[in-house]
């Protein structure tokens, strides 16, 4: 469940927790917070300096992601290479927003590759007629 090396949850653990954290938005009628950031620039930085620049970037982001979460349920993922998530139980909108800003100052100060990061976020209360793949693609897009 964990990705190796930068020791958060892989893609599989996020799956899954984002699937038991839907249902459990379901029957309790709590709001479920999602964050989707992307480094853009990765690529062209691992083919100009090589696998190990780009994996020291990754690294520099999963430490930053783990300071700043803020509660035990929260869980921080590694979704493929220069993409990342982070998922808040309880995260209404506001709250949801107010990581974003959080994370995007902390990683500011980061040596990050040429286009920075990209974060996007959403927020909803899940529901029958909804899905946390749609949760998914809202963060994404934003």
């Amino acid at each position: 469940y964990l990705d190796e090396p930068t020791g958060l949850a892989n893609l599989r653990h996020f799956e899954e927790s984002l699937e038991e954290e839907w249902r459990r938005g379901l029957r309790s009628g709590t709001a479920l917070g999602l964050l989707v950031l992307s480094l853009p620039g990765l690529p062209a930085l691992v083919e100009r300096d090589g696998k190990d620049a780009g994996e020291a970037v990754e690294v520099a982001v999963a430490q930053t992601l783990l300071a700043a979460l803020r509660r035990a349920g929260d869980l921080a993922a590694r979704l493929g290479e220069g993409s990342f998530a982070v998922l808040v139980p309880g995260a209404a909108a506001e709250d949801t927003l107010a990581i974003r800003e959080d994370l995007s100052a902390r990683l500011s100060a980061l040596s990050l590759p040429e286009g920075g990061v990209r974060i996007g976020s959403a927020s909803t209360v899940p529901t029958r007629e909804g899905s946390a793949a749609a949760l998914v693609a809202e963060a994404r897009a934003t």
